[in-house]
């Protein structure tokens, strides 16, 4: 018996949706018909607002009648059927949403968001107003997910002179770095003061005079962007130690520093970089601040 009403509330169901949708034809059309009739009469000569009255006008009545008839003639039993229905979806819709905040509470974004997203079908199943706070809560983990994603690029503390630097970093080296077939964050360590001390991997194999100049190059853009931004005033010395992959005689491979670049704001600030190359860069470097590159890169 249960299934009978199942199936009759279904039905009545479409029969619904087949009304309402037939009653907002003829109302947009009986709305079009009274500014311009010839745009919904498409027959005969006499084309006026009172035969667009007369057809869409009449059936946007009988379809309401029928609408009205439908709920009047709907067994109780169907009604109790869809009722039931309708509180069980609500039931459910606000355990998702409890599940969802849980799992927001522990910072588990990922869990939340997908709660929430079948909360909401679940409520606009029940045409309950949860469904609009659920969609607000939904916005808020999406929110959280993406920052919670964007902290993990960062080794540094949010709104720290370490994470400025950490960004340059990111412009200028990348975030990641490919290490045994796997990716690895580009910083390996940053102190900021008067010496900003940054540690960090080295993308490119530097076996090559090209791509020694490609790290010069760098280096190069790294000190502008520190240098020249305001929020890293406090900054009077960068010191970098790039690290790279070492064979040894027995063809052994590990990670170690490659070398040590230093250069002071006081003589960043003489520097015509209209006429900067990277060998007067780099003997720049050698002369008035540090440039060592580990024997084996040079």
């Amino acid at each position: 018996m249960a299934d009978i009403y199942s199936i009759l509330a279904d039905i009545y169901s479409i029969l619904g949706f087949i009304f309402g949708f037939t009653f907002l034809i003829a109302f947009i059309a009986t709305m079009v018909g009274l500014i311009r009739p010839s745009l919904v009469i498409r027959w005969g000569e006499n084309r006026t607002r009172w035969r667009v009255l007369l057809y869409y006008g009449l059936g946007s009545c009988v379809v309401i009648f029928l609408v009205s008839a439908l709920s009047a003639v709907m067994p109780e039993e169907v009604k109790i059927k869809r009722e039931q229905a309708r509180l069980e979806s609500l039931e459910m819709g606000k355990r998702l949403l409890s599940a969802a905040r849980t799992a927001y509470d522990s910072q588990d974004f990922q869990t939340a968001i997908d709660s929430a997203n079948k909360s909401i079908s679940v409520l606009k199943e029940a045409r309950s107003s949860l469904a609009n706070q659920a969609q607000v809560f939904l916005d808020s983990a999406e929110a959280a997910l993406d920052e919670q994603r964007e902290e993990a690029k960062y080794t540094t503390e949010f709104g720290t002179l370490d994470r400025l630097v950490e960004k340059h970093v990111h412009h200028v080296f990348g975030e990641t770095v490919r290490r045994d077939g796997k990716n690895v964050p580009t910083v390996l360590s940053i102190s900021t003061g008067y010496t900003a001390k940054i540690a960090y991997r080295e993308g490119t194999v530097v076996t090559t005079g090209l791509a020694l100049n490609s790290l010069i190059l760098d280096t190069m853009e790294f000190m502008k962007r520190v240098f020249t931004d305001p929020a890293c005033g406090e900054i009077q010395i960068v010191l970098l130690r790039p690290h790279n992959i070492l064979i040894n005689k027995y063809g052994q491979s590990s990670e170690d520093q490659i070398g040590k670049i230093v250069l002071s704001r006081k003589v960043f600030e003489k520097i015509n970089w209209s006429y900067m190359t990277t060998d007067r860069f780099e003997q720049l470097l050698k002369g008035e601040g540090e440039f060592r590159i580990h024997n084996a890169f040079k």
